[in-house]
């Protein structure tokens, strides 16, 4: 509104590479690299953190450290889980209104970009090649995986929790149905990989890039 940049608590990092939204715009997510600028000389340093912010007071309130690199970055519709996915395949989700551990979910082997889960709260999608669903309370697949052609490098669920978009590197968009994990669509055009995919929130259109 007003076309002035408000400033949050600078994180002191070198490099700040995924932001993420709450749906409700009230909190803010960020995935980083831990070391320092005086740091950046040294031997490679794999620490990173995920860091929370609340919006309205632009203070950083969680700061989760790993030794993984995080390539996606969610939140849950109702903002109570942040969810992130890794260069060696686990997914990491977090409670935040009972920080602790992170529940871990393990069967990627390569970079985990595609992250999404159900409107219910209690399956979580991930895509790293193959797409995966997982039960969030056991940590385990609660389905078989889906195998597109061509693999998945990211992934969007409509508004409406009814229908997944894979985009993959031969530059195919897939479109699976949820409930059944029958393939209804395929989208074709882009000459190169897809890398993003966005449903608007009315569901009755896609965008991908």
């Amino acid at each position: 509104e007003t076309g002035r940049a408000r400033f949050f608590t600078p994180p002191g990092t070198n490099m700040i590479h995924r932001l993420v939204f709450s749906l409700d715009g009230r909190y803010l997510a960020a995935a980083d690299n831990a070391y320092t600028l005086p740091q950046m000389s040294v031997a490679k340093d794999t620490r990173s953190t995920v860091r929370f912010w609340d919006v309205a007071t632009r203070k950083e309130t969680l700061v989760f450290s790993t030794n993984e690199f995080p390539v996606s970055l969610m939140f849950s519709a109702d903002a109570k889980s942040l969810v992130a996915g890794f260069n060696e395949g686990p997914v990491k989700l977090w409670r935040l209104d009972r920080p602790g551990e992170a529940a871990t979910f393990l069967g990627h082997s390569g970079w985990t970009t595609g992250l999404a889960m159900l409107t219910n709260g209690q399956t979580l999608i991930s895509a790293s090649g193959d797409i995966r669903f997982w039960d969030v309370r056991t940590r385990r697949e609660n389905a078989r995986p889906l195998s597109p052609r061509a693999g998945a490098n990211c992934i969007a669920l409509s508004p409406d929790g009814r229908r997944l978009a894979a985009g993959a590197s031969d530059g195919r968009i897939t479109i699976w149905d949820v409930a059944s994990h029958q393939e209804v669509a395929t989208l074709s055009g882009h000459k190169e990989g897809v890398r993003q995919l966005a449903f608007t929130p009315d569901g009755d259109h896609l965008v991908s890039v």
